[in-house]
């Protein structure tokens, strides 16, 4: 796979950024999983969101297979999407174990924190 690295996930877009999409192998639901993950600033995501989700740190939509990989949306309170980032993210995703279809919704936002 071009740009693995010695990392275990494929990532097929440059970084640092405000979205990559990154492809990467897990579980969901007890099954071997192909997750192709578009991975966004939080900022970019609302930008572009269908819905609301007030002032959430995080958000996670789970979508159907096609053609031999699982869509899913991620959503993070970050700057911008870097190595670092895409890593975490990739954890996240092969951890959750409650992890079903649909929108996941989490915390507060830095913005509604405050300082």
């Amino acid at each position: 796979m071009a740009n693995r690295s010695h990392d275990d996930f494929l990532c097929l877009s440059p970084l640092p950024g405000e979205a990559a999409r990154v492809c990467f192998d897990g579980d969901f639901q007890g099954r071997p999983t192909r997750w192709d993950m578009q991975l966004q600033t939080l900022a970019h995501w609302r930008r572009g969101a269908a819905g609301e989700v007030g002032a959430a740190r995080g958000v996670i939509e789970v979508g159907g297979e096609r053609d031999g990989a699982r869509a899913v949306v991620v959503a993070l309170d970050v700057p911008s999407i870097d190595r670092p980032t895409v890593r975490k993210a990739v954890t996240m995703i092969r951890h959750y174990r409650a992890l079903g279809p649909g929108r996941h919704v989490w915390g507060t936002a830095r913005e509604e924190r405050g300082p």
